[in-house]
């Protein structure tokens, strides 16, 4: 018996897992979200203070490209490009609404590595 199904072999996203120790890291992490790829930092291995840093700068960059940012764990962070999608049931994404607006995407991403 012959099949008339056809599958189309697409590219699949990668999931890049980091433990950033440098702002290196972090623009690095810009890089792969810019080119449509998912980054997980693992934080748990930084000073708070650094950590939080590190997660509000990449999640600026990540809001001015549509992006979306999911705490997985307590010091485990999800950010993904705007070409993937993580449903969160009962839980607002936050860049959401930062992405509405214009005037701030453009400036933001005038801030881009």
């Amino acid at each position: 018996m012959t099949s008339n199904l056809f599958f189309t072999q697409k590219a699949l996203p990668n999931v890049y897992t980091m433990q950033p120790e440098s702002w290196e890291c972090v623009e690095q992490a810009v890089s792969i979200l810019k080119s449509g790829q998912v980054v997980l930092f693992n934080l748990e291995s930084l000073p708070a203070d650094l950590a939080q840093r590190m997660t509000d700068f990449t999640s600026g960059c990540l809001c001015a490209i549509a992006g979306q940012q999911v705490k997985i764990g307590r010091d485990v962070v999800m950010f993904c490009p705007p070409n993937i999608r993580v449903s969160t049931p009962g839980i607002e994404d936050t860049c959401q609404s930062w992405a509405t607006d214009p005037t701030l995407a453009t400036d933001m991403a005038r801030h881009l590595p």
